[in-house]
């Protein structure tokens, strides 16, 4: 036969329409069902004294899943960075546990993540925390990210820091941030589509923060599915580090360049994720702290405190709650902003003094 006369040069299947129709469906039905039903199979029952693990910080469908359970169950949820996680303690002495035990039951729910800077907690509320409405929620505001334009986001030069998929992508981003385009695009299909949201999961989860490609690529002998069935460890229950005071350190002495508040990205971020929490008709209460004063030099410290004095202003003209974290004993701190568990018991106690939190302490827990 001529070839001239062959459709097509090469010997190679070729699906139909209705074969290609039938594909789509298949593939459309997967993305679209295993978001779905992967919790069912997965399972999640949190302790009562639960915070997302260290190791899933990144892990914004784990998160997720966290933040709907505990705004069905909680009178309060706390949201902030590892000030709120708790890097120097246990799950249960945590501040949100040392609210807990004081209170006597349950009310506030640990939703810490380590690292989460306000660039970061602002995309996290906008993307994963849908679910944070009409309830009451208390924030930390963790001075530490104005200290340096670095941890501000304002220099020029590529940075590194924590979250970058949670950050904008393509406008208004930080400037420091030079991510490749097709990371952009994976980061903005994350928040957008359930399914790269889940496989990010998994990855995270189950993979050691690989992809399942590249897992079994490092691993070509093993069998992906005996990772599934080991099940995933939801608890984190150990400090992330050992509770030192900081003066055993050699930390002292800071002397830190504390940013403008009118040029600061991270506090211009803030401002923002206060505003996308009251618009949920949600009640907010901002702690600003703690901030080890000790480990500063007197002229840091007094530039420490007109900053501080600018974000109290603002709150409470803007009709935001605010309470400024008690200066603990020079003992009771770990390093900069967080404290060991005595510290967070002593804070719990100030807390529960304010007006925010006595509004409800007498309420029922959430069943």
């Amino acid at each position: 036969m001529n070839n001239d006369e062959i459709p097509f040069a090469s010997n190679v299947e070729r699906l139909s329409f209705k074969q290609w129709a039938m594909v789509v469906l298949i593939v459309g039905a997967i993305v679209w069902g295993v978001p779905r039903l992967w919790p069912m199979l997965e399972g999640f029952t949190p302790s009562a004294n639960y915070r997302l693990p260290y190791a899933l910080s990144s892990d914004y469908w784990m998160f997720e899943r966290w933040c709907d359970y505990a705004v069905k169950r909680y009178p309060c949820i706390m949201l902030g960075d590892s000030v709120f996680w708790g890097p120097y303690v246990k799950k249960e002495e945590t501040l949100t546990q040392a609210l807990n035990k004081t209170v006597g039951r349950e009310m506030f729910a640990n939703l810490g993540v380590d690292g989460l800077h306000p660039a970061a907690m602002l995309g996290l509320i906008k993307y994963y925390a849908s679910s944070i409405r009409n309830t009451k929620v208390i924030v930390n505001l963790n001075p530490l990210w104005l200290t340096s334009t670095k941890l501000d986001l304002q220099e020029d030069e590529e940075t590194r820091f924590n979250h970058p998929g949670l950050v904008p992508q393509f406008f208004s981003k930080p400037r420091g941030y030079q991510a490749e385009f097709s990371e952009q695009v994976r980061n903005v299909l994350d928040r957008r589509v359930p399914f790269a949201s889940w496989m990010n999961h998994v990855n995270t989860a189950y993979f050691g923060n690989m992809s399942l490609w590249q897992w079994t690529l490092d691993n070509p002998y093993q069998n992906p599915l005996k990772i599934f069935g080991k099940g995933l460890q939801f608890e984190d229950n150990q400090p992330h580090s050992p509770p030192a005071p900081w003066t055993t350190k050699g930390i002292g002495g800071q002397d830190y360049a504390w940013v403008e508040l009118d040029k600061s990205y991270q506090w211009h971020s803030f401002k923002q994720a206060i505003n996308l929490l009251k618009s949920g008709n949600n009640e907010v209460l901002v702690i600003v702290g703690p901030f080890n004063g000790y480990m500063m030099t007197k002229e840091c410290l007094g530039h420490y405190q007109a900053v501080r004095s600018k974000i109290e202003s603002w709150l409470k003209q803007n009709n935001v709650s605010c309470y400024t974290a008690m200066e603990l004993p020079s003992e009771l701190y770990a390093d900069a902003s967080h404290p060991v568990a005595e510290g967070y018991r002593l804070i719990a106690e100030e807390l529960l003094k304010t007006d925010f939190v006595k509004a409800f302490q007498a309420g029922d827990a959430k069943q």
